[in-house]
């Protein structure tokens, strides 16, 4: 079973992750923070410590 919140597709600045995936490359191409990843989509959404399904 597979379960959606979409909380990471919301917080991504740059719109690379879809429900069809992450688009590593629109990830890299935004540099704004100096890495390569500013790492919004894994803060503050419910899988951040834990799988949620589990």
């Amino acid at each position: 079973m597979e379960v959606s919140c979409g909380a990471c597709i919301k917080r991504c600045p740059v719109n690379a992750i879809s429900e069809n995936g992450h688009d590593k490359v629109k990830v890299d191409a935004h540099n704004e923070f100096g890495v390569s990843q500013c790492s919004l989509c894994q803060t503050k959404v419910p899988c951040e410590f834990k799988n949620p399904i589990r």
